[in-house]
């Protein structure tokens, strides 16, 4: 993904930021969902000042000096490795923050005089990855989950050809519920990750392998467990800013900007791979290119996800997007699902992002290296190529 760059002019006339709609709130929330090409997510997000509403006389609402913005300085953000520069403009009145001393900027921050601001993001924030909640190798485990949050399920299977151990199959529960069988034919490494819930009304969930041989053939196949949180990852950013009454009489007061993102799933195209959707929960995929002279294929398999719908054979659709951005294919599929038998907007389930160029050789590229399973006629689905106008 190309850089967004921002032209940081000192000419007030070269800065466009009207007014937005005013949210009676000092904390907002906003998602790197909108950083993708192509998206119909926005990348800003407006609120207003507690502390400048009901003020009757005209007032100056300025940002406090990047020396006093010790919350924000002492969060030590960065973008793509670079620690986060910030400078103020206009009067104070606009926070810029760079990666580096560049003009690439990863968000700004505008006060206006009517007591909201519009918080702007531009780039992606570096976060740490969340904690793998699997704490042993065995088979049978509990899980410290909270009820209801969803969490990403992931391992890898590495069969083998000898007839001790193709005699039996390997069924995966999340708590009661049995989500996958790992047939004994399977004699190809493969990489498998699931979307799950934490178990309602309990702080934990049983996680087992289970298989009608010893558990030492579990431990020999089954490596590099994993159960990760895919709750929204948030970072409070909070900016101080001061307001002053016509007698010079100073208030100061801070706002805050959460900026989400769920954390994607990442792959490489040098081993197959498959993304099993056990509900209706949006992800990122990211297929990195680790071979370009193997491409296993990643599978998205939607048959649970239509199951859990209740969206019967016939009637499931599968639709494939190229997004585009300034008129330019770009790198991002969006894969969306629908009913024919209703007239529903399609839901987007996944944009799958690979890190080689799509390009002009669009869904050709993508199905090289994507396959989609939908429990249906197990068929390509349906493939369009352009700006994404239905999500």
């Amino acid at each position: 993904m190309s850089e967004i760059k921002f032209d940081i002019s000192m000419d007030p006339d070269n800065i466009n930021l009207p007014s937005k709609v005013i949210h009676e709130e000092s904390t907002s929330f906003i998602d790197e969902e909108g950083l993708l090409p192509g998206t119909s997510e926005s990348r800003e997000t407006s609120g207003f000042l507690a502390l400048s509403y009901g003020q009757t006389q005209p007032s100056v609402i300025q940002f406090a000096p990047i020396a006093d913005q010790q919350a924000l300085v002492n969060m030590a953000l960065t973008s793509k490795g670079a620690n986060l520069h910030y400078e103020l403009m206009h009067n104070n009145q606009l926070l810029v923050a760079t990666q580096g001393e560049t003009d690439n900027a990863v968000f700004t921050v505008h006060l206006d005089k009517n007591g909201s601001y519009t918080f702007t993001l531009h780039n992606h924030l570096d976060r740490t990855s969340p904690p793998n909640l699997v704490a042993s190798t065995e088979p049978s485990q509990n899980i410290h989950t909270q009820p209801g949050e969803l969490y990403q399920l992931t391992f890898y299977h590495q069969g083998h050809t000898s007839a001790q151990n193709e005699a039996n199959d390997v069924q995966i529960y999340w708590g009661d519920n049995l989500i996958y069988t790992l047939p004994s034919t399977k004699s190809e490494g493969k990489g498998y990750t699931f979307s799950v819930e934490g178990v309602a009304g309990a702080d934990t969930t049983k996680l087992q392998f289970v298989s009608t041989g010893n558990e030492h053939a579990i431990k020999d196949t089954i490596h590099d467990v994993s159960v990760m949180s895919t709750a929204q990852n948030k970072v409070p950013i909070d900016f101080a800013y001061v307001v002053a009454d016509m007698q010079g009489n100073e208030t100061h007061g801070q706002f805050t900007v959460n900026i989400t993102t769920t954390p994607p799933i990442q792959v490489s195209n040098h081993e197959p791979f498959d993304v099993i959707f056990e509900h209706g929960v949006y992800q990122t995929i990211i297929v990195s290119d680790g071979n370009a002279q193997h491409n296993p294929l990643t599978t998205i398999n939607l048959d649970n996800l239509f199951n859990h719908l209740a969206i019967s054979a016939e009637n499931r659709v599968v639709e494939v997007v190229q997004r585009e951005e300034n008129g330019f294919a770009t790198n991002v599929y969006e894969v969306k699902i629908s009913d024919k038998s209703q007239s529903l907007v399609p839901i987007t389930v996944a944009d799958v992002q690979l890190s080689f160029p799509g390009g002009d050789g669009g869904l050709h590229v993508f199905q090289r290296n994507i396959f989609i399973e939908e429990g249906g006629s197990n068929l390509m689905p349906p493939l369009g190529l352009g700006h994404d106008h239905l999500a």
